[in-house]
Protein backbone atom coordinates (compact mmCIF):
# COMPACT_ATOMS: atom_id res chain seq x y z
CA UNK A 1 0.00 0.00 0.00
CA UNK A 2 1.20 3.43 -1.05
CA UNK A 3 0.93 6.94 -2.93
CA UNK A 4 -0.35 5.80 -6.56
CA UNK A 5 -2.98 6.53 -8.98
CA UNK A 6 -2.53 10.25 -9.96
CA UNK A 7 1.28 10.93 -8.31
CA UNK A 8 3.06 10.13 -11.11
CA UNK A 9 0.66 11.68 -14.27
CA UNK A 10 1.12 14.82 -11.96
CA UNK A 11 4.95 14.79 -12.08
CA UNK A 12 4.96 13.73 -15.91
CA UNK A 13 2.91 16.13 -16.81
CA UNK A 14 4.93 19.28 -15.08
CA UNK A 15 8.16 17.11 -16.39
CA UNK A 16 6.78 17.73 -19.91
CA UNK A 17 5.97 21.17 -19.28
CA UNK A 18 9.57 22.04 -17.92
CA UNK A 19 11.18 19.74 -21.05
CA UNK A 20 9.39 22.05 -23.48
CA UNK A 21 9.65 25.39 -22.10
CA UNK A 22 13.70 24.72 -22.22
CA UNK A 23 14.93 24.15 -18.83
CA UNK A 24 17.60 21.89 -17.10
CA UNK A 25 15.78 18.69 -15.68
CA UNK A 26 17.78 18.24 -12.87
CA UNK A 27 16.88 14.56 -11.91
CA UNK A 28 13.73 12.29 -13.50
CA UNK A 29 12.87 8.63 -13.68
CA UNK A 30 11.32 7.06 -16.08
CA UNK A 31 8.82 4.11 -14.61
CA UNK A 32 10.29 0.41 -15.03
CA UNK A 33 7.31 -0.57 -17.65
CA UNK A 34 6.04 0.72 -20.07
CA UNK A 35 2.94 3.18 -19.42
CA UNK A 36 0.40 2.73 -22.39
CA UNK A 37 -1.59 6.09 -21.14
CA UNK A 38 1.76 8.09 -21.30
CA UNK A 39 1.58 7.63 -24.59
CA UNK A 40 -1.49 8.87 -26.32
CA UNK A 41 0.82 11.83 -27.68
CA UNK A 42 4.37 11.25 -26.83
CA UNK A 43 6.51 8.28 -27.35
CA UNK A 44 7.65 5.95 -24.73
CA UNK A 45 9.82 7.05 -21.68
CA UNK A 46 8.66 10.98 -21.55
CA UNK A 47 7.64 10.31 -18.10
CA UNK A 48 8.39 11.27 -14.96
CA UNK A 49 8.13 8.38 -11.61
CA UNK A 50 7.80 10.26 -8.31
CA UNK A 51 7.82 7.61 -4.90
CA UNK A 52 8.77 8.64 -1.53
CA UNK A 53 11.34 8.72 0.08
CA UNK A 54 13.91 8.35 -2.84
CA UNK A 55 12.73 8.85 -6.29
CA UNK A 56 11.96 12.34 -7.41
CA UNK A 57 11.51 14.43 -10.41
CA UNK A 58 13.58 18.08 -9.91
CA UNK A 59 14.01 20.65 -12.78
CA UNK A 60 15.79 24.38 -12.50
CA UNK A 61 14.62 27.39 -13.35
CA UNK A 62 17.96 28.88 -15.05
CA UNK A 63 16.69 32.12 -16.17
CA UNK A 64 16.74 35.60 -14.55
CA UNK A 65 12.92 35.87 -14.03
CA UNK A 66 10.84 34.22 -11.58
CA UNK A 67 8.54 31.72 -12.47
CA UNK A 68 4.59 31.21 -12.07
CA UNK A 69 3.59 27.57 -12.24
CA UNK A 70 -0.33 27.11 -12.46
CA UNK A 71 -2.68 24.20 -13.23
CA UNK A 72 -6.16 23.34 -14.56
CA UNK A 73 -7.81 20.83 -14.03
CA UNK A 74 -10.76 20.10 -16.33
CA UNK A 75 -12.98 17.06 -14.19
CA UNK A 76 -15.28 16.59 -17.46
CA UNK A 77 -12.39 15.68 -19.31
CA UNK A 78 -10.69 14.02 -16.68
CA UNK A 79 -7.68 16.42 -18.07
CA UNK A 80 -4.52 18.61 -15.71
CA UNK A 81 -2.60 21.13 -17.50
CA UNK A 82 0.39 23.09 -16.45
CA UNK A 83 0.66 26.53 -17.25
CA UNK A 84 4.04 27.96 -17.01
CA UNK A 85 4.88 31.82 -16.88
CA UNK A 86 7.96 33.82 -16.45
CA UNK A 87 8.20 37.15 -14.64
CA UNK A 88 10.54 39.79 -14.96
Amino acid sequence: MGDGGGICQTSTTMFRAALNAGLPIIERHAHSYRVRYYENDQKPGLDATVFAPRVDFRFKNDTPAALLIQMHVDKEKRKLTFFSLWYP
